[in-house]
């Protein structure tokens, strides 16, 4: 505890000491419940209980998303969380950065959604000596998401106090068996102190006071969606992906080939729109009932298609990636007919500029309607 305590207090003195580069500092409890996904899941003996430590910098607005985004922030956190059985699932302890988007503001009240993702250390994972019972988590190192609803109430130029309802998730991607995953619902509370009263002309116009008049003192040059040629036509696309999984073999990592060729539509400068056909090839499940078959079973019975449909978040060369699908047909070891993916691509050329050729590397987790299932790394291009 001696520990946890110095550790916060140097991060606390770190940011008073930068608070000239700070916009604001929040600290955040959390009590909520670990659900348990699957039968085998371990007993849940407590709440699952986290405290949290955001910090949003100062934004200057001197890039073009920062400008697009006006309504938007980023995020820092740092979080301790409690799963729910300390003997078996531990304890996590994590990191993350996001994007606040503001919704809505009414005078002293503002509603707001952040999305971070991070990376998160378990202190208690699958082990067949040591830690049998956990059947959940099976390494140390965990990818770690979390989606809140925010709601903030502005008691003073300087202090607010929040409220929020948050989705937690803790996961390897299948890279090491087991892996059920940990989600968690909890509700938030907690104190944020905003170090700088002044506000930027832009953030003024456009986050706080949406509706306000600038003064000619005030007048700004600034990137709006009309400065952006972006792409308007329909555009077809296709996408190589190559991932790791262990969860059928639980043990040895075997390749995943996949193959989507879709279409897709840029509606602003902000978001795109895609649909397609994938093709997805699990070796490790080919592997494991081939064996089961004594080397007699096709791998076209593993093969499996599916239709899905995503959205990407885009800031120029970066895009946040969110997809989901149904798959088409029957396959072995199916357990669900839902997939899932999230991720972020990295765009050679500025999806902001040009109409033609855009390729881009992506790294995306993907899932069986929730429960991981293997991480990919993706290659694609935009015709």
């Amino acid at each position: 505890m001696q520990k946890i305590i110095l550790v916060l207090s140097f991060i606390l003195y770190s940011i008073h000491t930068n608070r000239l580069a700070a916009q604001s500092l929040s600290v955040d409890y959390s009590i909520g419940q670990t659900v348990r996904n699957n039968p085998v899941f371990p007993p849940l003996i407590s709440p699952a209980q986290g405290l949290s430590i955001d910090y949003a910098p100062r934004q200057n607005f001197n890039t073009q998303w920062q400008q697009l985004y006006s309504r938007t922030q980023l995020v820092y956190t740092i979080s301790a969380q409690s799963l729910g059985n300390a003997q078996i699932l531990g304890n996590a302890w994590g990191g993350l950065v996001g994007l606040d988007f503001y919704l809505y503001q009414r005078r002293r009240n503002y509603f707001h959604c952040r999305l971070q993702l991070g990376l998160a250390a378990l202190t208690r994972h699958y082990d067949s000596f040591h830690n049998p019972q956990n059947v959940v988590i099976g390494s140390t190192l965990n990818a770690f998401g979390k989606a809140e609803g925010i709601y903030t109430y502005k008691i003073s130029p300087r202090l607010s106090f929040n409220a929020a309802f948050a989705v937690i998730h803790y996961s390897n991607a299948g890279v090491q068996s087991p892996n059920l995953g940990v989600n968690i619902a909890a509700l938030t509370g907690g104190i944020s102190y905003r170090f700088n009263t002044k506000i930027h002309k832009l953030e003024k116009r456009n986050l706080l006071s949406p509706k306000s008049n600038l003064s000619d003192s005030d007048t700004l040059s600034i990137f709006s969606p009309k400065m952006v040629d972006y792409p308007k036509n329909y555009r077809p696309f296709v996408q190589f992906g190559l991932g790791f999984t262990s969860v059928a073999s639980r043990g040895a990592k075997f390749p995943v080939y996949t193959v989507l060729l879709g279409v897709s539509k840029q509606f602003s400068p902000k978001g795109c729109v895609s649909a397609g056909l994938e093709w997805v090839y699990n070796t490790a499940t080919f592997e494991l009932y081939n064996h089961i078959a004594g080397g007699n079973l096709s791998p076209k019975k593993i093969y499996r298609y599916s239709f899905v449909a995503q959205y990407e978040f885009i800031f120029s060369r970066l895009a946040l990636v969110a997809a989901g699908g149904i798959y088409l047909n029957s396959h072995i070891a199916q357990r669900s007919v839902f997939s899932s993916k999230i991720g972020i691509n990295y765009y050679f050329r500025s999806l902001w500029k040009g109409k033609n050729f855009h390729p881009w590397l992506g790294l995306q987790v993907r899932a069986y309607f929730g429960e991981a299932e293997f991480a990919e790394i993706a290659t694609g291009i935009k015709f």
